[in-house]
């Protein structure tokens, strides 16, 4: 019979041996969704490839998004946008709106249905960004390959894919989110909509801040910023322009683009028609005086 301190030395051998053996075996841990932050930040994790997730500006989208960026740690010019609803869209409403893409006839763009269901489209260029549009959690997610002028549809499904497998979904938010400088505009924005305003956002993306109102029927966004940021490198692109008294000098573009500057800070609004923005631009110039 082996004396007690051989029984336990043999033992513990034994015992160590074991859990070597089962941590070599043990398959690597599965990517976790991050459960927090923006939808970039969320999937980021579980895509694959190397990404970093940014915020990006709003478009005019409706019903009004907010927006971030897939940014390719591999490739500086690739980036993917993408877009949430802040309120849910029906089927049918995401239906009707692949259809109004059909029939817009703009930039030669052609639109299909894509694998998601009758609720969701493509758009597949041969010489543009692939895009897409689909429903998940009863919101609309809008996905654009932005700077990248190739064919990368299928990663664009695959973001897709896993955006719809995110545990717990998209989840809800308020309609509104009041941020005091956006709030200033919230009635002048209302003229502009015809209506009142239903949907409203604001923030920061990057070194430019931001502002949405919306309706049901149409969104009015707002960037500003400063020398090298977004807005202040697309200022004063379009060539169609009437000069307005808005800030230190703005122009009116058609269809529907104010731009102005105020002291060092360039302002572009987009809405759904010029009728409005005028007066939108004055209320807003003092947030940029200081």
């Amino acid at each position: 019979m082996p004396r007690p301190t051989t029984a336990l030395l043999l033992c513990t051998a034994l015992l160590f041996t074991a859990c070597t053996t089962t941590k070599q075996t043990q398959p690597p841990p599965s990517p976790t969704p991050n459960p927090t932050g923006s939808l970039c930040e969320r999937v980021q994790p579980v895509i694959a490839g190397k990404w970093k997730a940014e915020p990006a500006l709003p478009r005019t989208a409706v019903p009004l998004t907010t927006s971030c960026n897939l940014v390719d740690l591999g490739d500086k010019y690739h980036r993917v946008r993408v877009s949430v609803s802040v309120v849910p869209v029906s089927a049918a409403e995401a239906i009707r709106m692949r259809t109004e893409f059909e029939r817009d006839p703009s930039d030669g763009k052609e639109y299909a249905q894509a694998v998601f269901g009758p609720d969701s489209w493509s758009h597949r260029p041969k010489f543009a960004e692939s895009a897409l549009g689909f429903r998940s959690s009863g919101r609309l997610i809008l996905m654009r390959q932005e700077e990248r002028f190739l064919d990368d549809y299928a990663q664009l499904e695959s973001i897709a894919r896993s955006i719809n497998a995110l545990p717990g979904g998209i989840r809800p938010e308020p309609a509104v989110v009041e941020q005091p400088d956006c709030a200033l505009g919230t009635g002048a924005a209302a003229q502009v909509l015809g209506t009142k305003v239903t949907m409203q956002r604001g923030g920061t993306a990057g070194t430019a801040s931001f502002c949405g109102w919306g309706s049901s029927q149409a969104t009015i966004v707002l960037h500003a910023g400063k020398s090298g940021s977004e807005p202040a490198q697309r200022f004063g692109s379009d060539v169609h322009r009437d000069a307005v008294d808005v800030g230190d000098g703005g122009h009116l573009s058609k269809p529907g683009l104010l731009e102005f500057r105020v002291g060092t800070t360039f302002v572009q609004i987009f809405g759904p028609t010029t009728k409005g923005l005028v007066e939108l631009g004055r209320v807003m110039a003092p947030v940029y005086r200081g």
